[in-house]
Parts: structure tokens; sequence; C-alpha cells
């Protein structure tokens, strides 16, 4: 007899937040999304990824332009393939004539597992405890 190829199982989706905000070097929101992303108050963002998504991110990208001033996107997202990399933070930087940026991303797996700030710690210079310097 032959075996069955496909499985009566139903897989789980995977869950995670889904958003993004960007912000000035002073904190202050740039019109871009719809709030309450970097801060999370509550599960409005949760989503169910596709079926594919096996993994969900937490990205922040801090951009310093040439006049001096700096921007900072916050995105959370489902993705593919990162479930190898669970609870690890992994970040790129350069620079041009224009331009220097640092990009991190931390990767979890597990549902609304990417509802923390973890990857903002990349972005600071961080204590022996690992929390971030506070700038006096």
């Amino acid at each position: 007899m032959d075996k069955f190829l496909f499985s009566n199982e139903v897989k789980e989706l995977q869950q995670c937040y889904v958003c993004r905000e960007s912000f000035d070097h002073a904190g202050n929101k740039i019109n871009d999304g719809p709030g309450n992303c970097f801060n999370l108050n509550g599960d409005e963002h949760l989503e169910e990824c596709d079926s594919k998504e096996d993994s969900c991110e937490t990205a922040m990208y801090a951009d310093w332009l040439h006049d001096g001033s700096q921007v900072f996107q916050f995105t959370r997202r489902c993705i593919s393939g990162g479930s190898h990399l669970d609870g690890s933070t992994n970040c790129n930087k350069g620079s041009s004539s224009v331009i220097q940026y640092k990009d991190c991303f931390n990767f979890c797996a597990g549902n609304g597992c990417n509802n923390n700030l973890d990857v903002a710690k990349a972005h600071s210079k961080l204590d022996e405890n690992g929390d971030p310097i506070e700038i006096r």
C-alpha cells in the first residue's frame, strides 16, 4: 500500500506583533504607522502569520543624516527561516558621504515573542548587567 503524503494534522500559525513607527533623535514620532508599536500596550498588533512564516522579528534602524539629524524606525513583523536564530540579535552598520546607519534585528520563535525591546539594547552602551547606561 502507498503511504499517505498528507497529514490530517492542522498546523497552528505563528503569531507575531506586526507594526512600525518612526522617531527623530528627540523621540518625537514621525508620522509613520499607527502608533503603539515601540511601547506595546495590549495585543492590538498581534496577527497570525502566513503559513510559510515560522518566526517573528523586531528591527530597529538608526540613520544619521548629513545635516546631523537622526531617524529611528522600529518594526515588528513575521518572517520565515528565523527560528534557528531564536533569541539572537544581529546588527549591520556602515556609512557613506551622506549617511551613517546601524540596523539591528532580533529574531524569536513562539507566539507573540517579539513583544520586547531587546533590539533597542543593541543601539545602547550597556552596563555589566546588560542594561542600557543612562545618559546624564
